[in-house]
């Protein structure tokens, strides 16, 4: 994931975009909180067959599910396979997961993955906070947010706010 970030935000395009590998959970959640606005951060893992049953199934990903099916199914594969996905939200056990697999998947698209260093341990977990700066936009852009006002640019961070959260709100935050 690294190697395709790297591409596109050193050479490629949004020329302007950054990110940066996070590797403690309190990083996560304030990215996710993000500065003015909630941003999205990127998660990988590495997982063997079975082991994405539990992507779909509607429970949290733990480590307790996730050692309860490699007892019963690891001698089948050891084959892994990586995957990226975008944490929306969290809770206050679990990362509130968007994956690409489609609203018939788990909450309508999405999955909950439980916050544990040892999970991370276990699914090769990676995290991603992909950003830009105002600094970096190209002038044109820099120039429409300077002109911009103040309580216009507070009506778009509202109404982005707002959107995040009404796509959210089907979703149990209170695991």
């Amino acid at each position: 994931m690294a190697d395709v970030l790297k591409q596109i935000c050193d050479g490629g395009k949004p020329h302007y975009c950054r990110y940066a590998e996070l590797t403690q959970h309190s990083a996560v959640s304030a990215a996710l909180k993000g500065n003015p606005l909630p941003r999205v951060v990127i998660i990988t893992v590495r997982m063997r067959d079975h082991q994405w049953i539990l992507l779909s199934s509607g429970k949290p990903v733990s480590v307790q599910g996730l050692k309860l099916l490699d007892d019963t199914l690891d001698k089948f594969t050891n084959k892994e396979e990586g995957h990226a996905m975008a944490i929306v939200a969290e809770s206050k056990t679990c990362w509130v997961v968007k994956n690409s697999w489609g609203s018939d998947i788990s909450h309508g698209g999405y999955v909950y993955i439980q916050k544990s260093q040892e999970l991370d341990k276990l699914l090769k977990v990676k995290y991603f906070d992909v950003h830009w700066f105002i600094k970096d936009l190209p002038a044109g852009e820099r120039e429409a947010f300077k002109k911009a006002g103040q309580q216009e640019r507070e009506r778009y961070e509202t109404s982005v706010r707002d959107h995040h959260e009404k796509q959210l709100s089907h979703l149990d935050l209170d695991i």
